[in-house]
């Protein structure tokens, strides 16, 4: 009844980050318009702040690990006074 997808980003960050986010927006545009459930994984020790917000805001939402609970964070959450 609809397509389940899981990928990894890690490997475009750095000098492909402009291309990954811009993908991010793009699939996300996609998924609205079909039965598609996504999620997205990337390698937390290799993001910056810059990244964090980068991707939390190419994201419907975000699942982030605080002081040992998991949180969903909707993209709405990541605003740039919040991280710069």
């Amino acid at each position: 009844k609809g397509i389940r997808v899981a990928g990894d980003g890690t490997w475009a960050l750095g000098s492909n980050r402009l291309s990954l986010i811009m993908y991010e927006r793009e699939i996300n545009r996609v998924i609205e318009l079909h039965k598609i459930r996504a999620i997205c994984t990337y390698s937390t020790p290799k993001l910056d702040l810059k990244d964090i917000y980068d991707i939390g805001t190419a994201h419907q939402s975000s699942l982030v690990k605080q002081m040992g609970s998991w949180n969903r964070l909707d993209s709405s959450k990541f605003t740039k006074s919040s991280i710069y």
